[in-house]
C-alpha cells in the first residue's frame, strides 16, 4: 500500500478531497528534555509516572485510584509546542460518568490554558490521542487531567506525548488507506471433523504501509527531512494525515526495514519516503 503526498510548487494546486497543511508527524518529546519533570496525582508501585517517557509500549503508568488524575510535565524553561498525544491507554475501559480527558499549558504551573480539544472518550475506543493545537505555544509546564473516574477505579496509560511536531509538505493524495481503514487483522477458521464451520480466531496485526512525499521543495527537505529520519529510526511517532477533517484517525507509528532516501524528481524538488508500521485501535 502506498500513500502519496502531493508537494506543493508553485501553480500546483492541492487535491480539494483533502484538507491542505494538515498532515502531522510528532516524534520530538518534551517529556525526553534532560530537565523534565513528570509527576502524576498517584501511581502504583512499578507502574509509576517516569514509564510515559518511555516509547515502549509495554510498560505503562497506572495511577492507585480514580476520581481526577492529573500527570504534571515541568520544565526549568520554556519550549514550543503544537500537540500532545498518550497511547495504549484505557480512559474508555474506566467506570465514571462524563469522563473527561483534557490538555493544558502553563508558564508559571498556575495558570492553565487548554492545549487542543477536551476528550469524552466513548465505550471501548482505545484509539490513540494525538491532537494538534491551533497555534505553537510556548511554556514550562504541561499537563493531562483525566476526571470524572469512578473512585475504586484506576487509569492507566503506556507514553504520553508533548512536542512540536512537524508539518508535512502537502497533503494525502487518492490512492491510499487511512489509518483507521487500514487494518491488516487475520482471521483463523476452525472446522469439525466433518468438516462443519465451529468457529474463529481473529488474530491482530500492526498496520504496515509506507508514504511518498512527491515534489518537495529540496530546502524543505535539507531543512527537516533528516532530522526526521535521525529520530524515527531510534523510537515510535504520531502520525496524523488530515488534522483538521479526520483528526481522530491518527496513529502510534514505527519505522521497519530500511530508510528511503530522497531523490530528485524535477529540478529542485525531491521524492521522500517513509515505511512504518502502526497500531491502529477500533471500536468494536
Amino acid at each position: 500500500m502506498s500513500i502519496v503526498i502531493a508537494g506543493a510548487p508553485a501553480g500546483q494546486p492541492f487535491p480539494t478531497i483533502w484538507q491542505a497543511g494538515a498532515t502531522y508527524l510528532g516524534y520530538s518529546n518534551i517529556l525526553e528534555l534532560s530537565d523534565a519533570v513528570v509527576v502524576a496525582t498517584s501511581e502504583e508501585v512499578g507502574q509509576e509516572a517516569a514509564n510515559l517517557v518511555s516509547w515502549n509500549g509495554a510498560q505503562q503508568w497506572r495511577s492507585t485510584a480514580g476520581l481526577t488524575q492529573t500527570i504534571t510535565v515541568s520544565l526549568t524553561a520554556a519550549v514550543d509546542c503544537n500537540s500532545w498525544g498518550v497511547y495504549r491507554h484505557n480512559f474508555a475501559d474506566v467506570a465514571g460518568t462524563n469522563i473527561n480527558v483534557l490538555a493544558e499549558y502553563s508558564t508559571d504551573g498556575d495558570t492553565w490554558t487548554t492545549l487542543g480539544t477536551q476528550i469524552t472518550p466513548t465505550a471501548n475506543d482505545h484509539s490513540t490521542i494525538y491532537q494538534i493545537h491551533s497555534a505553537t505555544v510556548s511554556a514550562s509546564y504541561f499537563r493531562v487531567t483525566v476526571s470524572n473516574v469512578d473512585a475504586g477505579e484506576k487509569i492507566a496509560a503506556a507514553h504520553l506525548f508533548f512536542g512540536e511536531s512537524l508539518l508535512l509538505y502537502g497533503s494525502p493524495d487518492t490512492g491510499w488507506t487511512p489509518p483507521a481503514l487500514a487494518f491488516e487483522d487475520r482471521f483463523v477458521g476452525s472446522v469439525s471433523d466433518r468438516g462443519n464451520f465451529i468457529g474463529r480466531s481473529l488474530i491482530r496485526q500492526a498496520m504496515r504501509t509506507r508514504f511518498n512525499i512527491t515534489a518537495v521543495e529540496s530546502s524543505w527537505v535539507y531543512d527537516n527531512w533528516q532530522t526526521l529520519l535521525d529520530e524515527v529510526q531510534k523510537h515510535p511517532f504520531y502520525f496524523s494525515w488530515d488534522s483538521v477533517n479526520h483528526a481522530t484517525d491518527v496513529a502510534f507509528c514505527w519505522t521497519d526495514g530500511q530508510l528511503t532516501k530522497p531523490a530528485f524528481m524535477a529540478p529542485n524538488h525531491l521524492t521522500v519516503g517513509l515505511s512504518f508500521n502502526a497500531v491502529v485501535n477500533r471500536v468494536l
